[in-house]
């Protein structure tokens, strides 16, 4: 579910909120499997982030996601890290899909406030900061804050032809894969000549 409907938003369900639910989808089952086979290789170690997907209120899991979500090193450190080491079609997927919606050229990150942001970052609001109150401005912690969940409608339609185009490059890649592969299993059963 789209961080946006876990918070119980107000608004119109987006095109943007069903891409973002496909993404925790194909995370999902980038890390759990696709079959009962793979469930069976999964690395318990490296499922706690995704597991608190399934866990808690929905304000306290779209809170987590805003956090996984934020920037592609949180993203891929709780979430990429956890897929199966097979899924690599899946993960680049996923990573595209990831991009289109959270580090887009309009809105980058997840974070709705600043007092969510991670330490590093706190320090370069801080300065930030500093420097506006130097120059006679107003602090950022006192400007309202945009949520970039709701910025990104502005950029929609390049974000769902940036994300149909990776669904194509992954359609294109599968396919790739599967003709080599036969072609690979073909001439292992191939007659010596």
């Amino acid at each position: 579910m789209s961080i946006h409907n876990l918070e119980g938003a107000s608004g119109k369900r987006s095109a943007l909120d069903d891409w973002e639910s496909l993404l925790y989808l194909i995370c999902w089952l980038g890390t759990f499997g696709i079959n009962s086979k793979d469930r069976d290789n999964i690395d318990k170690e490296n499922t706690a982030e995704i597991e608190k997907w399934r866990h808690g209120t929905m304000k306290s899991i779209a809170k987590c996601k805003r956090r996984q979500m934020n920037s592609m090193d949180s993203f891929s450190g709780s979430i990429l890290a956890g897929f199966q080491k097979e899924y690599l079609i899946l993960k680049r997927l996923a990573t595209d899909i990831y991009m289109a919606l959270f580090q887009h050229g309009g809105c980058e990150g997840a974070f709705l406030d600043a007092e969510e942001i991670a330490a590093p970052h706190s320090y370069a609001l801080a300065i930030a900061d500093m420097m506006n109150a130097l120059q006679g401005g107003q602090s950022s912690s006192k400007q309202p804050k945009l949520d970039p969940l709701a910025v990104r409608k502005e950029y929609e339609k390049t974000i769902v032809d940036n994300l149909l185009e990776a669904i194509r490059a992954a359609a294109a890649a599968s396919e790739d894969f599967f003709l080599q592969k036969a072609t690979a299993q073909g001439s292992e059963t191939a007659p010596n000549q």
